[in-house]
């Protein structure tokens, strides 16, 4: 039955008290004289109730102590009735508390000196009981001076008896229940252990027959015949089998001689005998117990450590293996980890872990008792696996170093994880600088785009002006084809700010680098020469011809910063191959694409080459061996041929130059043939007033100049509020309104919403530097007439014009 914590000790006290006086009366069976038993086991009792109990049991002990005098030889009205049950309960409830407090509540003594303490605690209880108790009987009378060393002898002896067959059978079978602890497991039952205990208990019971009963034996003394069984069940049972035996063997001992009789001399030999066994016995049970315990915890953490997927090892000093658990055999390839000893454990490791252990784990080790560090292992494949490895010493009882353990632990996925976190910042962190570069881009292509509105619309006006044979119309055109070519540069930086999209087109690509001639012959050093080699019946690939442009440009920079101060030759060239799965196994971004037929842009240059090492890194964002470079040409050129579904094949080497050949998929179709520009310059004259908005002045000068020309009045302003102010005065006056989406104290889409509320039959049409789709997406339903990218070309802003007051008097008839 499993008592409450909190009703055991009332509960056990209780009990107490009725074993005690039980054992009472059964210690008067051994009386020698009044009040003196060879054994007497209430005293033990008293002294283990409070060990475990404490200062609670203390006046139980005190009853069961005053029952006892009570009913004892002490005639009614002495005073030793009294005082005696005070001086044994203060001689075993002292000593009980000191074991208590020194041991606990259920001493368990490790240590051999923690033993022999122990011991002497439990020999000083009786023998304060003994001196203080013969003391006050030779005080009161009922002793003579003589008699005091025999009666305090025997008291002492039937005393310690007592305690040392009680005392350990309480505190090893039945102060762990009163405590709650927890019990060790019991042996398996089988009838083999059955048998074994009975066949024990049969040697112990007759070897206390032979030696008390047989009258062969009788004469010579032969106590000693009883060591054995009871060392066989010290040695079997531990603790457990000693209390029980050393009980058995006393009793059984005591009830032989009681039965059997014997003299005085007989009688002293018996108790000194019993005092001798109890000590064996119990000390010999504390020993096998303590080995039985380190044994199960070693089990324990043997159990643990061959379960552990970490790899563990011991080696002795030279490096040979002396332990290895199961994981590092299986992890060699082994089957158990005997196959590992006497390995030395310096062909684990590959040669620059095993110098750095040899050069800064052991010495640390030895000196500082551990050390920590990530090394290698050598797998059973020959591989290399990185690991974290704790390495300690072990010490001989001299305190000179031993061994060596170490604790390995595979930290693959670890570094794999890492990895992955230093390149998830690393994506981060370049988005964030492409977002913060994108940003600056906007705003650049803007504002250029402002200036460019300017450039462009004054040397279309200039062109219109002079007379189509003059020699300043070749060179008025060249300035429009500039302007119009930056203007694509700034639709690219828009597109990389996410203020534009970039839309694809047919291209052919000899064409294209035709067409952006001058400008690579201006970009490379004079003393580098620019040869040509274009395939004129080339088929078209489908991309944005800015961006392959730049791809264009990229390469042939890169080929003249490849040459540097001498003089060098660079090739670019075009064409179509067919390239099979070899060929684009050998490109980079080989893994997308599919065997067919390509055209290529390719570029040569006779400069310095690169070496294998620089060669895996040319398309890293920011890697440069330049001095002034920024690392993102190459970089541009993948990203580039990536979107357009392409790829780059490098042929490099130093000393003999280097090969860029950008490889896309060729068109199913041909490009379209470009539309001639129409050159009319009277083609439309329009009439009526317009009101004009932009907070650029060149902005609006040449909007003003332009539709002046086209035949209209222009009211110029320079932010959305005089704009509304001016179109409230008059509003039937205006037959449109041309506003730039961003400017001062009121930007273009509050001043539209204003115009729409006083007249919204008016057309109004939107200006902006960055790109339509981005700039009407806010104005989506509300009715805009139309829209004028920034920079435009007359034409372009006369036509848009044109347009929206063509629909807005079509939706009035």
């Amino acid at each position: 039955m499993k008592l409450p914590a909190g009703s055991k000790t009332p509960v056990a006290l209780l009990i107490y008290l009725l074993l005690h006086a039980l054992l009472d009366h059964a210690a008067r069976v051994f009386e020698v004289s009044p009040g003196v038993s060879l054994w007497y086991p209430p005293v033990g009792l008293s002294f283990a109730i409070v060990v475990i109990f404490g200062w609670r049991a203390v006046p139980a002990v005190f009853v069961a102590h005053l029952y006892s005098a009570y009913i004892g030889s002490v005639e009614p009205g002495n005073w030793l009735r009294y005082t005696l049950p005070v001086v044994i309960s203060i001689s075993y409830a002292s000593t009980a508390l000191v074991a208590r407090q020194m041991f606990g509540p259920n001493p368990r003594p490790v240590k051999p000196f923690d033993t022999g303490v122990f011991i002497a605690i439990l020999l000083s209880g009786p023998l304060l009981a003994s001196l203080a108790g013969s003391l006050l009987v030779l005080v009161s009378g009922f002793s003579t001076p003589d008699g005091f060393a025999r009666m305090a002898f025997s008291w002492w002896i039937g005393d310690l008896t007592g305690v040392l067959t009680v005392v350990p059978l309480m505190l090893v079978h039945f102060a762990p229940w009163l405590l709650g602890e927890s019990r060790p497991a019991k042996p398996v039952r089988t009838w083999r252990y059955r048998a074994e205990v009975a066949l024990q208990a049969a040697a112990l019971l007759g070897c206390v027959w032979a030696v008390n009963g047989a009258e062969f034996l009788r004469g010579f003394h032969a106590y000693y015949l009883s060591f054995v069984p009871l060392i066989w069940i010290c040695l079997r049972h531990g603790m457990h089998g000693a209390t029980l035996a050393t009980c058995a063997l006393t009793m059984s001992s005591l009830a032989a001689v009681r039965v059997f009789g014997g003299s005085e001399d007989v009688v002293v030999d018996l108790l000194l005998f019993v005092a001798s066994i109890s000590g064996v016995g119990l000390g010999l049970g504390i020993a096998v117990t303590r080995r039985a315990e380190a044994e199960a915890d070693r089990s324990r953490l043997l159990t643990i450590i061959e379960a552990a997927p970490d790899f563990v090892v011991t080696t002795g000093q030279g490096g040979q293996v002396l332990y290895a658990n199961l994981a590092l055999a299986r992890f060699r390839g082994r089957r158990n980890a005997d196959e590992l000893k006497g390995a030395r454990m310096h062909d684990f490791h590959p040669t620059w872990a095993t110098e750095l252990i040899l050069r800064e784990g052991v010495p640390t080790a030895f000196r500082e008792g551990f050390w920590r560090g990530e090394t290698a292992l050598i797998d059973a494949e020959g591989r290399e696996v990185a690991v974290s490895q704790l390495i300690f010493a072990h010490y001989d009882q001299a305190g000179q170093p031993s061994m060596l353990s170490a604790i390995m632990r595979d930290i693959t996925a670890q570094k794999q994880a890492e990895q992955a976190r230093l390149e998830t910042e690393r994506n981060l962190l370049q988005a964030q600088k492409l977002e913060s570069l994108g940003v600056l881009a906007g705003g650049i292509a803007h504002d250029f785009n402002n200036l460019l509105t300017a450039m462009l619309g004054n040397a279309t006006l200039a062109r219109l002006d002079v007379p189509a044979d003059s020699p300043a119309e070749k060179s008025i055109h060249q300035i429009e084809l500039a302007a119009l070519r930056a203007a694509e540069l700034c639709k690219q930086m828009l597109a990389y700010s996410g203020r534009s999209r970039i839309t694809s087109s047919l291209v052919d690509l000899s064409k294209l680098v035709q067409d952006t001639t001058h400008l690579l012959q201006v970009s490379i050093p004079k003393k580098c020469t620019l040869e040509f080699a274009l395939d004129p019946h080339l088929p078209a690939v489908e991309g944005d011809s800015t961006q392959l442009s730049q791809i264009a440009m990229n390469l042939v920079i890169n080929a003249a910063d490849a040459i540097g101060d001498r003089p060098g030759h660079i090739v670019v060239r075009t064409g179509s191959m067919h390239a099979d799965r070899a060929y684009l196994a050998t490109t980079y971004l080989a893994p997308d694409l599919d065997p067919g037929h390509f055209v290529f842009l390719e570029v040569s240059d006779n400069g310095c080459g690169m070496t294998q090492e620089v060669l895996t890194r040319i398309f890293e964002p920011f890697f440069t061996t330049k001095f002034t470079g920024h690392g993102l040409g190459l970089s541009a050129v993948l990203g580039i041929a990536r979107g357009h579904q392409g790829a780059v094949k490098v042929d490099t080497a130093p000393g003999r130059g280097t090969t860029f050949r950008l490889l896309l998929p060729a068109a199913a179709t041909e490009p379209a043939p470009a539309a001639e520009e129409e050159k009319s310059e009277d083609s439309w004259r329009g009439s009526g007033r317009v009101l004009i908005a932009d907070d650029e002045d060149a902005v609006r000068d040449i909007s003003v100049r332009i539709l002046e020309r086209a035949g209209f009045t222009v009211v110029a302003v320079g932010n959305g509020h005089d704009a509304v102010t001016a179109f409230r005065k008059s509003p039937d006056d205006f037959c449109a309104v041309l506003l730039d989406l961003m400017m001062p104290v009121m930007d273009g889409e509050e001043a539209y919403r204003e115009i729409r509320v006083i007249a919204p039959q008016t057309p109004v049409l939107l200006m902006s530097g960055y790109s339509e789709s981005v700039s009407t997406e806010r104005f989506a339903g509300m009715g805009l007439a139309g829209f004028v990218q920034k920079p435009f070309e007359s034409a372009r802003l006369v036509a848009a014009l044109r347009t929206a007051i063509e629909g807005t008097e079509a939706e009035e008839k």
